[in-house]
């Protein structure tokens, strides 16, 4: 102890030689940061915080509290706000990691002691943003969202097309059966009249043979009417039934159906028919009321033809041009005078038909020199479609 010159001890210099704490705070850095396994060069005075992508979402560091009083007594804290609810404390130098972060926000706050237990509260802190994939994005739900509602508004409008279409084509299957069905069993109704009629009058007595054989050929004559009108309403209802067949909604169905009329009533009456399809147009499809109306149109030209033009020859070409699919029926028939067969319910039926599918129809005859029929429908326009027709549907629907 010391002592003053008397000999005797000193308290002031007694209170000078007591052992005093650190109350230093240490220092505290980030002493090595590793991003995926791989040191990331890092200075926290230029960096406001760590951006790093999906794919760095491995994270390492080491923290270095700068007190070398006694530097084993040295204590260390960390916590990756977002992961870490409390404070991790660890005793000495160690690497520590986190692995698998998800995209996010977080701040790596690192603090430390002295060997005294002073701690350094402020310590220090790293903003770290990891970026998400861009299917992650919020632009990117956005977009599929967007995507979502667009798509469901289209559907919805197809649906209501759709719904309607259908409600269109039954009134249009509802209008033609009654013209043509309701117009059909009048006549046959009619001419059953007429049957019964001469049948009660033959019933009571006749006024001589010739008077018999003249009311049976009257018979004869009503009764093919009878069987031509039922002909004709079967035809028509087929027609009708066809065109509203899912399975006949392709240009190659109405090439059979047309092709196996034509060569029926051609045979008939003695007609050398030529005909020619280009491939492409087989390969089309349509809606059923086109399809109907295409037909229908076909089929009167070709009935013209037949009853009215006593030729001998007639060709009959589908072809595809540029948006348009055009027919032509030429024959080498007697021709017509244009002026007056416009008046007819069948051409004007015709260019009705065609008008409805925003077409163009024309007619060139001469009186004596046949007649050419051409129609043409828009594609784009009209509802045809472009798909390719695997070969076996192809054959099997053949």
């Amino acid at each position: 102890m010391p002592k003053d010159s008397a000999g005797n001890s000193s308290s002031a210099d007694w209170k000078d030689l007591r052992i005093h704490d650190n109350t230093r705070f240490p220092p505290v850095h980030i002493s090595e940061l590793l991003v995926a396994g791989k040191p990331y060069s890092f200075d926290p005075a230029s960096s406001t915080r760590l951006e790093l992508s999906y794919r760095e979402n491995f994270l390492g560091f080491s923290i270095a509290v700068l007190d070398y009083v006694n530097p084993k007594r040295n204590r260390q804290a960390y916590r990756l706000e977002g992961v870490d609810p409390f404070w991790m404390y660890v005793d000495g130098p160690q690497q520590i990691n986190y692995s698998g972060l998800p995209p996010g926000s977080y701040v790596l706050r690192v603090k430390g002691a002295n060997s005294d237990g002073y701690w350094n509260e402020a310590g220090v802190s790293l903003p770290v943003v990891i970026s998400p994939p861009w299917w992650e994005t919020l632009y990117f739900r956005l977009g599929i969202f967007a995507l979502v509602v667009v798509a469901l508004l289209v559907l919805h409008k197809i649906r209501v097309k759709n719904l309607l279409e259908r409600e269109r084509l039954k009134s249009k299957i509802s209008a033609e059966l009654h013209d043509e069905i309701g117009s059909g069993l009048t006549r046959i109704a009619l001419l059953t009249d007429i049957v019964q009629q001469a049948t009660h009058k033959v019933g009571q007595g006749s006024n001589g043979v010739s008077s018999i054989q003249d009311k049976m050929a009257h018979f004869e004559d009503v009764l093919s009417r009878i069987g031509r009108s039922a002909r004709e309403l079967h035809d028509a209802m087929s027609d009708v039934v066809w065109s509203i067949n899912p399975k006949n909604d392709t240009m190659e169905s109405f090439v059979q159906r047309a092709t196996k009329y034509m060569n029926e009533v051609c045979e008939a009456r003695g007609i050398e028919l030529s005909l020619y399809v280009a491939a492409e147009i087989r390969r089309l499809e349509a809606e059923p009321e086109m399809l109907h109306n295409i037909l229908l149109v076909t089929k009167e030209s070709m009935a013209n033809v037949v009853r009215h033009s006593q030729c001998t020859k007639a060709s009959v070409e589908i072809r595809r041009n540029r948006g348009t699919i055009d027919l032509t029926i030429a024959d080498n028939g007697n021709g017509f005078d244009s002026a007056a067969a416009t008046q007819g319910n069948g051409l004007r039926n015709m260019k009705r038909r065609i008008e409805l599918l925003r077409g163009n129809m024309s007619i060139q005859t001469v009186v004596g020199g046949g007649t050419v029929v051409a129609f043409s429908v828009p594609t784009e326009r009209a509802g045809f479609e472009i798909r390719s027709v695997p070969k076996s549907l192809s054959r099997q629907k053949r």
